[in-house]
């Protein structure tokens, strides 16, 4: 016989009683691979083997190596480029698709594409697209009188492989800021137009102040993508040309699986969660800050 449940506390404890299988499970299997990833880093090891303790000297070799250093520089020119455009190019469309039209219902579901697309098949689809002999958009740049751009040489492969990363990536961030945006009373945009307010102070003074929340998530999550971003990198650009699109956790990965350094990528990996960790506080402390 089913029990009711009459007072919220009774209605929170049972939501809680639910939820504890998922979050003690994901919590074990995260707790197992940090703790890990910090043991492993203290050890010349292998996959399989550790051989011997090392203590700090992982990092140590890490930090004086020239090559990780310029793996940590073009991680921060990725961030920087790539989390923004996400994050914005998510907001612009929230924004558009906020209107009562004919078929937004298959926009949006169109708009979710990227997002749902494998990031092998994304990187592969925009191999295709930038290929500086057959790709679509050279091609369409040479029509116009723009020939002989390549689209994966020194100067173009970092702004290609952000494009690709925001392609892929706006959409979460678009459908949580649509879903903030509706959360308006339309009675707010009303007394807005009659009030005869620009477009840009009703996104300044009432969207944005109840957007930032969701923006802090957002910027949070892209942060995170972009720190543990793999696939496109390797397979759109593969690090090069040079090492000018080698991010860190791309080189922590050849560490493990081609090297098979797995004490060096691990101390790599306590720096990328190290990164993590940071730029969250930072994005945490900056909303509270813009808050009061």
């Amino acid at each position: 016989m089913p029990v009711a449940v009459t007072s919220p506390r009774g209605e929170s404890l049972l939501a809680y009683a639910f939820m504890a299988p998922a979050v003690l499970l994901i919590a074990g299997v995260t707790g197992y691979g940090t703790y890990s990833a910090f043991d492993y880093s203290l050890y010349e090891a292998t996959i399989a083997l550790k051989k011997r303790f090392v203590g700090l000297a992982n990092f140590r070799e890490m930090f004086a190596d020239s090559s990780t250093r310029g793996n940590v520089w073009t991680t921060g020119i990725y961030l920087l480029a790539g989390v923004p455009a996400t994050v914005a190019l998510g907001l612009g469309l929230a924004l558009l698709l906020d209107v009562r039209v004919r078929l937004a219902g298959l926009f949006r579901t169109l708009l979710i594409v990227p997002w749902i697309t494998s990031l092998v098949i994304t990187a592969l689809l925009w191999r295709f697209v930038l290929n500086g002999d057959l790709g679509p958009l050279p091609r369409a740049l040479e029509s116009v009188g723009l020939s002989g751009i390549q689209f994966l040489d020194q100067t173009w492969a970092m702004p290609s492989l952000v494009l690709a990363s925001a392609w892929n990536g706006y959409a979460f961030s678009m459908i949580l800021l649509l879903a903030s945006l509706q959360q308006i009373p339309e009675s707010v945009g009303r007394a807005a137009r009659v009030d005869g307010l620009s477009p840009w102070l009703v996104f300044r003074h009432i969207l944005l102040p109840h957007l930032t929340p969701t923006l802090l998530i957002v910027t949070i999550v892209a942060s995170m993508h972009y720190l543990n971003m793999i696939e496109l990198p390797l397979i759109l650009t593969g690090g090069g040309p040079g090492r000018q699109t080698e991010i860190l956790p791309l080189r922590l990965y050849r560490e493990a699986f081609d090297y098979y350094n797995t004490g060096y990528a691990s101390a790599m990996s306590v720096v990328v969660f190290a990164f993590n960790c940071v730029l969250t506080v930072f994005y945490i402390l900056a909303a509270r800050r813009r808050a009061t």
